[in-house]
């Protein structure tokens, strides 16, 4: 074999050590070096992988509904125009006389 098969294949830089060798016997592609750090990259990413899709499982759980709670939300037409105008009233708001929102958020 020549030199250059025993030297690390790291790609972004030129790397002399000697690439470390498998189980099996087989040379890996990299030095023990460049193998660790690629393995504690990867060890990361995996970590934050695992961690956001278990946030995403989470999230996705419904929403408790208690008839109770819209009670004491009492709103009248005028005050719900002006939290309408303070948001910024855009087409998703243009609805306002929908029988659903006057009855789910005016005190009707």
């Amino acid at each position: 074999m020549a030199d250059s098969d025993l030297t690390c294949k790291y790609v972004y830089k030129k790397c002399y050590n000697t690439r470390t060798t498998k189980k099996n016997g087989n040379l890996h592609s990299l030095c023990e070096y460049h193998r660790a750090k690629a393995n504690m990259i990867q060890k990361a990413y995996a970590t934050k992988k695992r961690s956001l899709s278990k946030a995403m499982k989470c999230s996705d759980a419904p929403i408790p509904y208690s008839p109770l709670a819209n009670e004491n939300f009492e709103v009248s037409e005028s005050e719900w125009l002006d939290i309408i105008d303070a948001l910024g009233s855009d087409d998703a708001c243009s609805d306002i006389d929908s029988p659903f929102i006057k009855e789910e958020f005016l005190a009707v």
